[in-house]
């Protein structure tokens, strides 16, 4: 658990730029989840994502035309999302009266001369007024890793990477005028073609950076795929993955992505930062995080990932367990745990638990079919595997899983106890030694009660109330 890859150097800026050249049309769920449509455009290739109008306004638009399909004809077919603002189909045309603020999301489905189907999507937008302006300290928040209070081995870990696999590169180091910035990004609607969401929406504070709901909703009122995913010490990894599937090599892309999702934010990189542009308070901020005032995507995506790794939790009880200058996992008893805290933590060691979720950080390694269903409708990196959030403020990130199917921390229980599936690619620390079938831990209620003990202690009530991670916006 101590091995870790070369060193990043230019990592995080190069996919950033990758990611503006080759925008991924993904459907997103929470920052978490996506599928890329069939068939998109060749790279270079003109993409008309976005059209903008004023609520009450009239539309009447060609959408075959709009797209560039140039190898379309009369099979071309037009689809729109369910909640279509008063907009309506018409042979090739999409027209009607935009009812209030909103997105509704165009699809033109056909297919080319080899048969191939093809479909690109753009979006028709109604804003609502942009908000307001942050309010910020006259003095910033610490941010920078050298600056706080940190434990020796998160310190080790941002030096040289291991135990806990810091994934910083030394392109974009977390620094508090970079981290400002991301902060207001991260709260601000403006990052939406709709101005009414941003990734706070999905990513709430008080919530674990989660979402009290199975899915989010986004800009276009359609749900996500999946859960959205709590971001307590997202930026330790040890493949350098991100995403429930996985997909993402650096967070520097990953903050990108969802602005341009067509169902989450509904947005494009030029219209995003032409906003950002148009304020008289961000240019004061890219020239403190940057040395300039230029605003660009590439720019949006580093401070917004020096945000997402300034999310540390390393302030829970369960932080008192850890002898420092030792070993990083946790002992089997803890003087500051009670009896049944530390009853459930040598469940949660002997049930494997911390295997997966290992060490300070409590993230996981490797994604893992973990048996929710016998065949996943979701396939997620493959083989209905998935990689799962820290454990960090887990009492707090409900409903759990890639789908949001539990409710409660003693549902995920009741899973691991007597409900794994026999998946054929089950993880093989979830099968009986030397055999194929789902492991039962056969719990008493006793020891289901210790285990929600012990997973409480992972509740950093520091992280979920200081105001250098809140809204500046309210």
């Amino acid at each position: 658990m101590y091995s870790r890859r070369p060193k990043q150097v230019a990592a995080g800026r190069t996919e950033v730029q990758r990611m503006i050249l080759l925008p991924l049309l993904v459907l997103l769920a929470g920052c978490g989840a996506g599928e890329a449509p069939r068939g998109s455009l060749p790279a270079g290739q003109d993409r008309p994502l976005l059209l903008l109008v004023t609520p009450g306004s009239v539309v009447d638009v060609d959408a075959v035309a709009h797209v560039s399909v140039k190898a379309a004809g009369a099979d071309s077919t037009i689809t729109l999302s369910p909640g279509s603002h008063g907009l309506a189909v018409a042979g090739r045309r999409v027209t009607g009266t935009f009812a209030g603020v909103g997105a509704v999301r165009v699809s033109v489905a056909s297919r080319d001369s080899d048969g191939v189907l093809k479909t690109i999507q753009f979006n028709i937008v109604a804003p609502a007024p942009e908000p307001g302006r942050p309010v910020l300290p006259d003095r910033p928040f610490t941010y920078d890793d050298l600056q706080l209070d940190l434990p020796p081995s998160y310190r080790e870990s941002r030096q040289s990477g291991a135990p806990y696999w810091d994934t910083t590169p030394e392109t974009n180091p977390v620094s508090d005028a970079g981290a400002t910035l991301g902060r207001v990004l991260f709260y601000d609607k403006r990052l939406s073609s709709t101005n009414t969401h941003s990734c706070g929406t999905c990513h709430q504070q008080k919530h674990g950076f989660a979402e009290p709901r199975s899915f989010s909703v986004g800009a276009t009122g359609e749900p996500t795929r999946r859960n959205a995913m709590g971001l307590a010490n997202v930026r330790y990894s040890l493949r350098d993955r991100f995403f429930a599937d996985a997909r993402v090599r650096t967070l520097e892309s990953l903050a990108l992505i969802p602005i341009q999702d067509h169902v989450e934010m509904a947005n494009t990189l030029p219209n995003m930062v032409a906003k950002l542009q148009a304020t008289d308070f961000y240019p004061p901020l890219f020239q403190a995080a940057f040395g300039s005032a230029q605003i660009s995507a590439d720019r949006v995506g580093m401070a917004l990932a020096q945000f997402l790794r300034s999310l540390i939790s390393y302030r829970a009880k369960a932080d008192t367990a850890y002898p420092e200058g030792g070993d990083s996992r946790f002992p089997e008893a803890t003087p500051g745990f009670t009896a049944q805290e530390n009853e459930g933590l040598k469940l949660l060691i002997d049930g494997n638990c911390l295997h997966c979720h290992v060490d300070r950080v409590l993230t996981m390694v490797d994604p893992a079919n973990t048996g929710l269903d016998v065949e996943s409708v979701d396939p997620g990196q493959g083989d209905g595997t998935f990689r799962a959030a820290s454990l960090r403020n887990i009492r707090h990130t409900a409903p759990y899983m890639h789908d949001g199917r539990f409710q409660s921390l003693r549902e995920v229980i009741d899973h691991y106890d007597t409900g794994i599936k026999p998946a054929q690619s089950l993880s093989p620390l979830l099968r009986v030694r030397n055999g194929d079938a789902p492991r039962r831990l056969n719990l008493t209620e006793r020891q289901k009660r210790a285990l929600e003990a012990a997973l409480d202690t992972f509740t950093d009530s520091a992280m979920l109330e200081d105001p250098k991670f809140s809204d500046p916006f309210h």
